[in-house]
């Protein structure tokens, strides 16, 4: 067993249930974001550079649904996209899409298969609220669920430095929360429902964000990526591959704890040029989770269990 599967265990748990697995491959591309699949539990909802598939355990490539894993812009039952950075299921059909490099959102029905455009004009980059055609983003990161209402949703609006607003409902899109200074190009976000806090990672820190004041306090001066809420006020984050990948160093996971004010590196990568490029973590019961972590055509399964 490698000390990466190890370190992720003994960060998340404490306690070793079972060995990791290897859950499926993802042959020819690697998975940029990870979700338990609301259609099917027993499977992974997967997003790709230019498509969204499913993953089944033991599955030597993912089933896709839409896109061709080419890149570029097109809606319908043919779609493509342009660098897919994360998506949030609405509901066990509809899933709404981040399409960082058409600088829009997308919206797939998975029963027809169909994809449009949900908010922003894709193509067209640039920052303006209101209805969802008429809105603008300028290249839209990750999608989580809010509190807000039964069909609102959060959007990491990456160049305007800003968190937006999608109400379904209403047919709007409203800034949430900007600033240039604090909210420098946000990346990924989770929320802790328990205590209505954001952690959000960026090019060059990771913050948390009070919700009901909107208060913004920087955590640590990590170059984020990647982000999972093990508990509330305790999160791993991976840090920017960009950046690692430029200058030849390894990646390296970060646990932060917000309770004791406390960072560590965890684990640096084994390998270099090589990172995780996808994070998430499975809440089965309060003290029964599974952790995919997905590296170069592979998702690796870890089951835990919480002390």
């Amino acid at each position: 067993m490698s000390t990466f599967h190890l370190t992720i265990l003994h960060i998340l748990c404490r306690q070793l249930s079972l060995p990791p697995q290897r859950y499926a491959s993802t042959r020819p591309s690697s998975a940029s974001h990870l979700e338990e699949d609301l259609r099917n539990p027993s499977q992974l909802l997967a997003a790709y550079v230019g498509s969204l598939g499913e993953i089944k355990a033991g599955d030597r490539y993912p089933t896709y649904i839409v896109g061709s894993g080419n890149k570029g812009f097109r809606d319908g039952t043919d779609a493509m996209f342009d660098e897919i950075t994360g998506f949030a299921q609405v509901n066990a059909n509809l899933v709404l899409i981040a399409d960082h490099g058409n600088n829009c959102v997308r919206k797939v029905d998975r029963v027809q298969k169909l994809t449009s455009t949900a908010a922003g004009k894709c193509g067209d980059a640039g920052w303006r609220d209101g209805t969802l055609g008429l809105s603008r983003f300028d290249q839209p990161y990750n999608i989580i669920k809010s509190l807000t209402g039964k069909n609102t949703f959060f959007v990491t609006d990456h160049n305007n430095h800003a968190i937006r607003e999608i109400d379904l409902d209403a047919g709007t899109v409203s800034t949430f929360l900007k600033d240039e200074d604090k909210l420098y190009f946000p990346i990924a976000m989770v929320i802790d429902k328990s205590e209505n806090m954001m952690y959000v990672t960026m090019r060059y820190s990771v913050v948390s964000i009070d919700l009901r004041t909107k208060e913004i306090v920087r955590l640590s001066e990590d170059r984020g990526d990647k982000i999972a809420l093990v508990k509330p006020g305790e999160m791993l984050i991976t840090d920017n591959p960009r950046d690692y990948i430029r200058r030849g160093k390894r990646s390296v996971l970060t646990q932060i704890d917000t309770a004791n004010a406390t960072r560590r590196e965890v684990l640096v990568w084994p390998h270099d040029n090589e990172y995780p490029r996808s994070l998430f973590l499975n809440a089965t019961t309060p003290t029964d989770k599974t952790a995919y972590v997905s590296e170069r055509d592979v998702v690796l399964s870890l089951r835990i269990t919480s002390k």
